[in-house]
């Protein structure tokens, strides 16, 4: 913000912020009977921000993705403070549908702009998948969490039944033999809930790690009974 006033006496003054190379906020207050120039340096904060790669749809029946490689795994973000720390937090996600693969793959693909920001280091990027045959499923069993539990009350399983969910992992044997349970998350999502009650709620089944991603999931079951319970 500043502000530029004739002082009708042979001054002018000019009063306003500066922000420093490091995102200090800098008063500056300039009285001057002379012409002055001032050279000022506007720059973006910026962030060097990690990239996903999330495959999306299914794989054809039999193959499995056995490893992907970017040609580089981080770009240098530039936006304002609060986008690049949620970026920071989440990272940017390389969509890529890998539906028809049945052989190992490479392209180059685009690295979708995030909201707020405003400009990135690169826009693309290459990636390679290795394919290769799917390995027998192995099974896993989940525990089930309760997500966005409406304010003012508690969540809980109807039975012990209720409260897990078994799980076919398919994909590659190098990919599923060292995956445990602790890197996949089965959950439900209660938003949208506003009163007490016994629910049969959807199982969501959401990938926490690189590997992770790179295998398919079924639950044996689709829904689980809540109890959902006012506790004001």
């Amino acid at each position: 913000l500043s502000t530029y006033q004739d002082n009708s006496n042979g001054y002018y003054t000019w009063t306003g912020q500066i922000i420093d190379k490091d995102g200090n906020i800098v008063d500056v207050e300039i009285n001057k009977t002379e012409k002055v120039t001032a050279k000022v340096e506007i720059t973006s904060s910026s962030r060097i921000i990690k990239l996903n790669f999330v495959p999306t749809n299914d794989v054809p029946f039999g193959k499995a993705i056995s490893s992907y490689k970017f040609s580089q795994d981080t770009v240098v973000v530039y936006g304002p403070e609060e986008v690049l720390d949620a970026l920071e937090e989440t990272g940017i996600d390389i969509k890529v549908d890998v539906s028809k693969l049945t052989d190992n793959y490479k392209n180059t693909v685009e690295i979708p702009k995030p909201a707020g920001v405003k400009k990135m280091s690169v826009n693309k990027i290459d990636v390679e998948i290795n394919i290769t045959n799917s390995a027998e499923p192995v099974i896993l069993t989940l525990k089930i969490d309760a997500l966005n539990v409406p304010e003012g009350f508690t969540a809980g399983a109807y039975s012990v039944n209720d409260a897990e969910v078994m799980v076919s992992v398919t994909g590659a044997e190098n990919i599923i033999n060292n995956l445990n349970s602790s890197e996949i998350q089965a959950y439900v999502d209660l938003s949208g809930y506003t009163e007490a009650g016994t629910y049969d709620v959807e199982i969501k089944i959401k990938p926490n790690t690189v590997n992770a991603r790179l295998a398919s999931y079924v639950a044996k079951k689709s829904t689980v009974k809540i109890v959902l319970t006012k506790t004001s």
